[in-house]
């Protein structure tokens, strides 16, 4: 019958329910690969041309390849074939019709200027990681067609710190909205399938194509170089300087400023080896991304350098973030003992609080495969964002000369920020986020433990249309 209506049972696990229910104007879904998003942006698409009649939207891929092989592919394996108008698809055009009267063009992003034109009401960009920001801005000066609500969505798997991290995870934006979640929260995919993919990608690649994480990846990082020659100008000698013992110049404590009050404050420390190498603690006020404190050391005996370390941290009732690897193992205790706060380090996916690995070492900072790109993204969107500033002329250098492709390592003093710069992003958010209270100075702060796992239950998504 011809007002029959057309009904569709169409399920979305929870994380992509979250997308799907989300109304704001610019919603992203960040992934890994196989993890869903191409499928809730077809649902979410769908949705959305069933509630608005008439509506005129464009779907884009970075190719017309991956446009025809996956994206559309897709779409007709997502929506019901009785929505679609009879004669509704024209491979000719890449256009498609709806038994209501909503249209959907299809289109490439290789060449952004194609895309001026229609006015639209919805765009969805599959894989926007590969699209220019370009093309985003011309699709969004699209979104004008009289009498509906605009929207964009963006589904992707990451591809380092580009325009995607810019306009969605940043920093907070009036009607900008980021979901993430990894390839390990889809409970359709199988652990053979997440096995081999673990077992073929570095630490790297798999926080970025399994674990949907911003990363770089394969070592090609630089430092915003503008910035640090902004603040190779900005340098200064330091406000304060002292050495442990005072007889030896071995220990070095410099200080740019003073603890102010209602600040947030964190020590990140990269002990050194016993008679090996140097060690290096960055004190990092959270509030204003400022790196205006530092400790080094070089003697062969670690204990100064630790007493350099606590006394600094309790000048400016700092957390502590030692790192716990190999030599750093005692540090957490040692510091707590002289009456450090030190972090407490979030349980990682899977792990149980009464682990092994957790009960013997809750606290401190363990460097490793999977916190390393943490410390190094940190420290790259703090200096591309300008929120991480420094006066201190020896961690402007070591960024500013550092070669990934030489050495893979973090030298030792940008290793010690990471580590503050990264821990600092856990519990506090982004640089220059927190809001102080006075009743909250001298307070630990709250730390945030991270699980992964998924609910089988199906999320249902709408009933049908006519």
């Amino acid at each position: 019958m011809a007002n029959a209506p057309v009904t569709a049972d169409l399920y979305l696990f929870p994380q992509q329910g979250e997308f799907f229910l989300d109304q704001a104007y610019a919603v992203a879904a960040i992934t890994g690969v196989g993890a869903g998003k191409s499928r809730v942006g077809a649902v979410t698409l769908l949705k959305y041309l069933v509630d608005h009649p008439g509506a005129l939207s464009m779907v884009t891929a970075p190719t017309f390849p991956m446009l025809r092989d996956a994206t559309l592919r897709t779409v007709f394996e997502v929506w019901p074939k009785e929505v679609i108008a009879p004669s509704g698809w024209q491979v000719g055009t890449m256009t498609l019709k709806l038994i209501n009267g909503s249209e959907v063009l299809f289109r490439s992003t290789d060449d952004p200027e194609h895309l001026r034109g229609p006015n639209l009401a919805y765009v969805w960009m599959d894989e926007a990681a590969q699209s220019s920001l370009e093309a985003f801005r011309i699709l969004q000066g699209r979104l004008r067609q009289p009498g509906f609500p605009a929207r964009m969505r963006i589904t992707t798997t990451p591809k380092g710190y580009n325009w995607v991290f810019d306009e969605f995870a940043k920093e907070e934006r009036p009607n900008y909205r980021l979901h993430q979640w990894s390839l390990r929260d889809n409970p359709y995919v199988s652990a053979e399938f997440l096995a081999s993919l673990e077992e073929s990608y570095d630490a790297d690649y798999a926080l970025q194509e399994i674990e949907g994480k911003f990363v770089v990846v394969g070592g090609r990082a630089s430092f915003d170089a503008d910035w640090l020659q902004i603040l190779q100008g900005r340098g200064r000698k330091a406000d304060r300087e002292e050495f442990l013992p005072p007889e030896k110049r071995d220990t070095r404590t410099r200080e740019w400023g003073v603890p102010l009050e209602w600040h947030q404050y964190i020590l990140g420390i990269d002990p050194k080896g016993q008679g090996k190498d140097r060690g290096y603690a960055i004190l990092l006020d959270y509030t204003t991304g400022d790196l205006m404190g530092e400790v080094f050391g070089q003697n062969r005996d670690a204990s100064p350098l630790r007493a350099a370390c606590t006394k600094l941290a309790l000048r400016y009732t700092a957390l502590v973030v030692p790192e716990t690897n190999g030599v750093g193992a005692e540090w957490a205790d040692r510091m707590m003992e002289a009456g450090s706060r030190v972090f407490r380090r979030p349980r990682r996916d899977g792990e149980k609080a009464d682990s092994d690995a957790f009960r013997t070492r809750p606290y401190g900072w363990n460097t490793d495969v999977l916190t390393r790109p943490l410390m190094l993204g940190a420290l790259q969107e703090g200096f591309r964002s300008h929120r991480l500033s420094t006066p201190n002329l020896d961690i402007v250098h070591a960024a500013g000369s550092w070669d990934p492709e030489e050495n893979p390592h973090l030298p030792d003093i940008l290793s010690a920020a990471g580590i503050a710069a990264a821990a600092g992003r856990l519990l506090w958010g982004e640089l220059g986020s927190t809001v102080l209270q006075a009743e909250q100075a001298n307070r630990a702060p709250r730390v945030v433990k991270y699980r992964l796992g998924h609910s089988p239950r199906p999320f249902p998504v709408f009933g049908g249309m006519r």
